[in-house]
């Protein structure tokens, strides 16, 4: 199997990818004063609200239509890169086969490109709706580390080209 190491990376990114996605921490707020304390947790799929840390309140029909387009490129974009790594596989099988190769090489680059724009959507999204300061959380850096795995997964098959 050729360009294992390429694919293992790539992997990697996919992986990372799917808990970026499914994970509810994109930002958190805290706010507290004395005795009451509040924070609000944005994620893809829900929005979460919790007071005094102990009544948590999750609702999916509070994430606005912006963190929902963006969480539809970010999944586009690991259906992208899935397709990529399936054709790299297949070009194992197949080494002289042009049509592996373009549609690897477009789901993947159009991979990258949809995840860097859900994650600016998501980025801008944040800091124009919110009234308080938010931090990043995991999931927001997991899919910054899933952008830098993907990238490295290409350039280690341009340097191992043959």
């Amino acid at each position: 199997m050729k360009h294992i190491l390429c694919k293992t990376i790539l992997l990697i990114s996919i992986i990372f990818a799917i808990i970026s996605l499914t994970t509810p921490h994109w930002a958190k707020a805290t706010i507290s004063t004395g005795n009451f304390s509040a924070s609000e947790t944005i994620g893809l799929f829900t929005h979460c609200d919790t007071i005094n840390k102990q009544n948590t309140i999750c609702e999916e029909s509070s994430v606005t239509d912006n963190i929902k387009m963006a969480r539809n490129l970010i999944i586009i974009s690991i259906l992208c890169l899935v397709t990529s790594l399936i054709s790299s596989c297949m070009l194992d099988k197949n080494p002289t086969s042009q049509i592996f190769h373009n549609i690897g090489m477009v789901s993947y680059i159009l991979g990258i490109i949809l995840m860097c724009i859900g994650i600016i959507m998501i980025t801008n999204t944040i800091s124009q709706n919110s009234k308080q300061k938010f931090t990043y959380g995991y999931s927001f850096y997991t899919a910054i580390m899933v952008v830098i795995l993907a990238v490295s997964a290409g350039v280690c098959r341009i340097i191992n080209k043959n």
